[in-house]
Formats: C-alpha cells, structure tokens, sequence
C-alpha cells in the first residue's frame, strides 16, 4: 500500500494519502485502520502544515474515537496549543509509541518543530523547560542543540539556552503618528481661549 511505502522510505505526499482516505470513505470494508494511523502520523510530522487537519476531515468517523487515531488528535491539539509536556505524555501512552517508531523521524521532526516554536516566541528558556519541552536531557539535549545551532544554544555552564533573535522574540517599538497637526489644534486653543 502506498502508506506504508512513504513511511518506509520517509516520502510524503499529502494527495495521495488524501486519495487514499477517500477511498476508504468510499469503501469502508477496505478500510485499514493501521495505514490511517501512519498516514496521520505523516501528515501530523508536516506540522505547521495544516495537512493532519485537513486528513482528520476525511477519516471515516469510526476511527476518530479509536486507538491510535484518538490519541494523534490529541497529540496534534497539544502541538497547537504548546502545550509540549502534554503531547509528549500522549505519544508515551498506549499504542502511540509503537507507532512513532514504526515512523521514521517522528521524533526529530516534532522537536525542530517545538524548539523553532519556542524560538519565535521566547529568546530564552531554562535547561529544566527545555528538557521537557523536547522531551530530552544530558547528551541527547545537547547532541539536539548542537544540531539545531542556528535557532538555539546553550550557556557554557548549560543551565541556560538561547534562541536566535527574529522578528517575533524581540519587543518591537510602538510607532505612533499624529493625525493632528499642531497648526490646527493652536488655532482651537484661540477659539476656545476667547470665550
């Protein structure tokens, strides 16, 4: 099946896994659930991509309230929300993390997505928030930084870490402009001083 074949070797493409949703909204009894759960897990990696919104749209309503598909919702709405802690709980329980294994970079590509999230919006954070944010600690904390040196770094002593500055971590100065001439507001002043 296609699904599984873009799993394996790490390809996505959002039209034929859309393609092939439809087709089980067409025809139920083909239904796999195992392959909309990879599918969604795929598409869930595509994250600021609205692409796992879209797909939850044309799974078959009877896998929204089974295991694993539930749980990628779940895990997808804590993404939304930042709330990291929580969605790394969720891909820790029941048959989620059979499924993260079974797809190739999920991890990594959750973590770039969290630390450039953090990144637009704070310049930095505490070793602690960090570690459970990215769901990492000691080597693997720092092996994952090193790897992404460009959005975020580490203090000497580690305690501490960094974000690149960008347009969105940094206070932008508010700029006002006077839609009233001082002309104007002096010759409302006379009138009003000769009552």
């Amino acid at each position: 099946m296609r699904g599984s074949r873009g799993v394996k070797s790490g390809t996505y493409d959002f039209e034929a896994n859309k393609a092939l949703l439809k087709l089980y909204q067409f025809f139920p009894d083909l239904c796999q659930p195992e392959k909309v759960a990879l599918v969604l897990a795929k598409a869930l990696m595509n994250v600021p991509s609205t692409d796992f919104m879209a797909l939850m749209y044309i799974v078959p309503p009877n896998l929204h309230r089974c295991e694993p598909v539930h749980s990628l919702k779940r895990a997808a709405d804590s993404l939304e929300t930042a709330k990291f802690v929580d969605f790394w709980q969720t891909c820790a329980d029941g048959d989620m993390p059979a499924l993260i294994e079974s797809v190739p970079g999920f991890k990594k590509h959750m973590r770039v997505f969290i630390v450039h999230t953090l990144a637009t919006t704070f310049q930095d954070s505490t070793r602690q928030n960090m570690e459970q944010c990215l769901d990492l600690d000691g080597a693997e904390l720092a092996s994952f930084v090193e790897a992404n040196a460009d959005v975020v770094s580490a203090s000497p002593d580690g305690s501490k870490f960094k974000f690149a500055l960008n347009e969105f971590n940094q206070i932008q100065p508010k700029k006002f402009k006077e839609s009233v001439e001082f002309d104007k507001i002096l010759k409302t002043i006379d009138k009003l001083s000769s009552f």
